[in-house]
């Protein structure tokens, strides 16, 4: 049932925290280096697996040939975080092609399922992102 209670604050769900802590598990994965992947790795696995869950309830309503649209995050977005947190200090790993590689592979598990839920909820989205991307 609280999957269907709505905020009362706008363009802040649930769905969205989970896409910023997916998103940022990804991110860490494949672009960091530092300790701490195996925490990062259970909390990418456990959100990707709890997303599922929830999804099931709506697989019926919702077919997967349905859920290609949307804007993915790009590369541009990718690199643009890479720069920030080396300006910051974060031990950001060289190879950046093998990394967005990763990222994105790391994204595909769970990107259906936001869109899904996204649609099923009525959450709203900004051109199929569940939060806008600020510079």
């Amino acid at each position: 049932m609280l999957a269907f209670v709505p905020t009362v604050h706008p363009d802040q769900t649930w769905l969205a925290a989970a896409a910023v802590v997916l998103d940022s598990a990804s991110f860490y994965l494949s672009a960091i280096e530092a300790q701490g992947e195996l925490s990062a790795a259970v909390c990418h696995r456990t959100g990707v697996d709890a997303l599922r869950l929830v999804a099931t309830l709506f697989a019926d309503r919702y077919a997967a040939s349905e859920l290609q649209g949307g804007r993915r995050l790009s590369r541009s977005d990718f690199d643009l975080a890479c720069d920030r947190f080396a300006t910051l200090g974060a031990k950001v790993r060289a190879e950046r092609e093998s990394c967005w590689l990763r990222f994105v592979e790391l994204r595909q598990e769970y990107e259906a399922l936001l869109q899904r839920l996204a649609k099923a909820l009525l959450a709203p989205t900004n051109d199929g992102l569940l939060l806008p991307l600020k510079a």
